[in-house]
């Protein structure tokens, strides 16, 4: 099943950001009917690859599907993309995240943003 099915079958809503530092990083929430972020997925682009955003919404979205699915968060942030990205930890599937500021402020509104 595609994910765009997997969106539409479990009544969930796909948000996206992006981050453009020494890497490029896509971010996607999964959000339920009620509006309760369920995952977050994150795919970082390496500082010498050129950065799709289709491809790398393709990847943050099958993370957080991932970590739904096994209902727990998976593959940890590693040093190196620590320093590469500016984040400071965490996972590349999150389950229950946290919000950012910028998370919730994406929330309210309509449009994808990017962070600089």
């Amino acid at each position: 099943m595609d994910n765009q099915s997997k969106l539409t079958k479990y009544c969930l809503q796909a948000k996206y950001y992006y981050i453009n530092g020494i890497s490029r990083i896509s971010i996607c929430l999964l959000i339920d009917k009620s509006g309760t972020v369920l995952a977050r997925g994150i795919a970082i682009c390496n500082p010498g690859d050129q950065f799709n955003r289709k491809y790398g919404r393709t990847i943050a979205l099958a993370r957080a599907f991932q970590c739904l699915k096994h209902k727990e968060s998976m593959y940890p942030i590693t040093t190196f993309e620590k320093i590469g990205t500016g984040l400071l930890g965490g996972y590349k599937a999150k389950y229950l995240p946290n919000l950012t500021k910028h998370e919730e402020e994406l929330l309210k509104s309509k449009q994808p943003k990017m962070l600089v």
